[in-house]
């Protein structure tokens, strides 16, 4: 299913469907089965009745894998997978207001001082 130059709204219903948007702002309402190409990357995508948003990970995280808002984002080159489903190609980061952030590991704990439990062996202080 294609959308022409302008604003579409692209509903690809059940089963396995190829949306693809042209220039302006497009709707996809997709489902784990579907695929999406826009051209321009302005417009916004709707999975099982959600707006996709996109997700964050930890510099420790695995690689290229986000989470956000309950789904699962996998960046392989310009190919981004959802819930292991949905598929958007020419994907860049931004494009269809999905943004993925990749935050710094949180700092570790202070040390804790330790205690000692061998017997001193310096004599009192007097």
């Amino acid at each position: 299913m294609r959308g022409g130059i302008g604003r579409d709204y692209l509903d690809g219903g059940k089963n396995h469907d190829t949306m693809e948007g042209g220039a302006d702002f497009d709707s996809y309402i997709a489902d784990n089965e579907d695929s999406i190409l826009d051209s321009d990357g302005k417009g916004s995508v709707v999975l099982n009745g959600n707006q996709l948003s996109g997700g964050k990970r930890k510099s420790s995280d695995p690689a290229n894998i986000y989470k956000g808002g309950g789904n699962t984002y996998e960046l392989n080159g310009t190919t981004l997978r959802i819930n292991g489903g949905l598929v958007i190609s020419n994907f860049r980061n931004g494009n269809l207001l999905i943004n993925l952030e990749t935050e710094p590991d949180d700092p570790p704990p202070p040390d804790v001082p330790r205690t000692s439990t061998t017997p001193s062996t310096k004599p009192p202080l007097s």
